[in-house]
């Protein structure tokens, strides 16, 4: 009976509902513990004009849950600016990306990682900020001319989820 006890509470830990978003005009899909995601669209000035900044929000409504949030953003850099065989150039873009994002929250860089998905080089990196009790787990590609951000936030003692893993795993684009 206590195996079966400790089988049912192991389980319970993974009842979140997870759906599928897609968005065509975006061109990505991701699993999300929402029903939906709020989009936002940010104008930002950069040192090549003004490009649009794509911000696509779930916030389960669940005060427990294991992350508070889970971001996926992008935008689109001038048709022209990266040659499709430029990975020095992609490589800055995205550690320009990491000190930003760790900028942005006032945190630190814990660690960075090279990955690759459907062929296409990325990279991986956690920044813990908010005096060390918040975390954010972060993946970064370029894909032709579009800079794709995924990001969770979460408390520095929930670092270690699996719904983190499920949604930054999940992430594709088409």
């Amino acid at each position: 009976m206590l195996p079966y006890t400790l089988l049912i509470t192991l389980f319970s830990n993974f009842t979140t509902n997870w759906t599928l978003y897609k968005d065509a005009e975006a061109r990505f899909s991701v699993k999300i513990p929402c029903e939906t995601m709020r989009h936002s669209i940010q104008q930002i000035k950069t040192t090549i004009g003004e490009i649009a900044y794509h911000s696509f929000i779930c916030e389960p409504k669940d005060a427990n849950a294991e992350n508070k949030v889970y971001i996926i953003s992008y935008l689109d850099y001038p048709e022209g600016l990266m040659h499709p065989d430029s990975t020095e150039l992609k490589n800055i873009m995205i550690d320009e990306t990491i000190q930003s994002s760790a900028s942005n929250v006032a945190g630190q860089l814990v660690y960075t990682d090279e990955i690759t998905l459907k062929g296409v080089k990325g990279k991986l990196w956690r920044i813990n900020y908010n005096n060390d009790k918040a975390v954010m787990k972060n993946k970064a590609f370029i894909v032709k001319n579009r800079l794709y951000l995924v990001q969770i936030a979460t408390t520095r003692a929930r670092s270690r989820n699996t719904e983190a893993d499920i949604f930054l795993d999940s992430f594709s684009w088409f």
